[in-house]
């Protein structure tokens, strides 16, 4: 396909940027960290606009829709590099700030300074490029926090009319409250603190291996694998305590439209990288409807006695809704076709048992040229 080949030609030419911010990651990187945590309110929303009955043919604007998503998915509409960028902040804040404690953001911006990595080369966007191009690398880099202060997720205190407007930004609460970040406590059931006391209420979090970033997946996937992943993380969290079957529409989770539209905001699009996730081995996928068409296997064809879902419906969302593809209902007596016409969700598991994170580049460039 094209846009994997265009896709493997830039992370070719991304490389050398990625080593540097995975070299400074071990520079800094603490043993005694296993996981970065994050908390909930910036992948998943309960905003009751969302979930509001309305008249038929009647939704919410545009500028509605995407205002009420959570921080995550509002990031991804941008697609600004912000959201590699606030990733690569949890991890650099939890490795150099205990658990419950204010992250203070010390880091320049482009240019290291004494032993303080700059941010430009921990979010893997320090390319080797002409002295006469480094500007636009600060373009991109400066877009990039802009985008994440629209969002009241970086604090800004310079003036905007002068050079360094963007330098000495402060991080904020990943669920864009506008207080001050403080790195998620180990033990949820106790409220974070910091220096002073404070009464904060409790918070549930997700939490990814330290070996996530330090093997780059977070600056490899893009913004819809990422959201999507950090989605599946969070639903599995969710159901954790659920009673399982042991069959297969009991494994792992789902993520139906409408609990992808109420809650975390991923378009069908976003839905759709779940079969990249797969092939990359972040996630193991599993259709309960074998006749089903899937993007990622062209070879297998839908079966012209299942109306489950054709191929156009395949590259978006409609294969999590309920209903018959043409509407109807069918008919009481034939529970076979019924069985057969129901769209089933995928069902996605995570973790995926016995593997453990390799290098983000090697694996994609790998699946890439298959």
């Amino acid at each position: 396909m094209a846009r994997e080949r265009a896709r493997r030609k830039d992370l070719e030419r991304r490389q050398t940027a990625i080593k540097r911010a995975l070299d400074a990651y071990r520079a800094i990187d603490n043993p005694d960290v296993t996981a970065i945590r994050i908390r909930e309110g910036f992948i998943w929303t309960n905003d009751p606009r969302r979930a509001a009955t309305r008249p038929a043919g009647e939704r919410l604007s545009l500028a509605e829709e995407v205002q009420t998503r959570p921080p995550m998915t509002r990031l991804v509409e941008r697609r600004r590099h912000s959201l590699h960028l606030l990733m690569t902040m949890f991890y650099v804040a939890r490795m150099e700030t205990s658990p419950g404690r204010l992250f203070i953001n010390d880091h320049p911006n482009i240019i290291r300074r004494s032993r303080a990595w700059p941010w430009l080369t921990l979010s893997g966007l320090n390319e080797d490029v002409p002295m006469s191009q480094r500007r636009n690398l600060r373009r991109t880099f400066n877009t990039a926090v802009q985008a994440l202060a629209d969002q009241n997720l970086v604090g800004l205190t310079g003036d905007p009319k002068r050079s360094g407007y963007y330098d000495g930004f402060t991080l904020k609460m990943e669920d864009g409250s506008g207080d001050p970040y403080l790195v998620p406590a180990d033990d949820f059931q106790q409220p974070d603190v910091i220096s002073r006391p404070v009464d904060l209420p409790r918070r549930g979090a997700i939490k990814l291996s330290t070996s996530f970033f330090l093997h780059g997946w977070h600056l490899v996937l893009t913004d819809l694998e990422l959201a999507t992943f950090l989605a599946i993380i969070h639903r599995t969290a969710q159901l954790r305590d659920v009673p399982r079957s042991g069959e297969i529409i009991d494994r792992g989770v789902d993520l139906k439209k409408s609990e992808r539209d109420t809650h975390y905001g991923l378009s069908g699009e976003a839905y759709n990288s779940v079969h990249m996730l797969a092939r990359l081995g972040l996630i193991e996928l599993e259709d309960p409807m074998p006749n089903r068409y899937r993007p990622d296997k062209p070879e297998k064809k839908p079966d012209d006695e299942s109306t489950s879902q054709t191929t156009a419906e395949a590259a978006g969302t409609p294969e999590t809704q309920d209903e018959n593809p043409d509407g109807a209902q069918p008919d009481e007596g034939d529970s076979t076709k019924a069985d057969s016409n129901k769209r089933v969700a995928y069902r996605l598991i995570y973790p995926v048992e016995g593997r453990e994170f390799g290098s983000a580049v090697d694996t994609l460039l790998d699946t890439l040229a298959r």
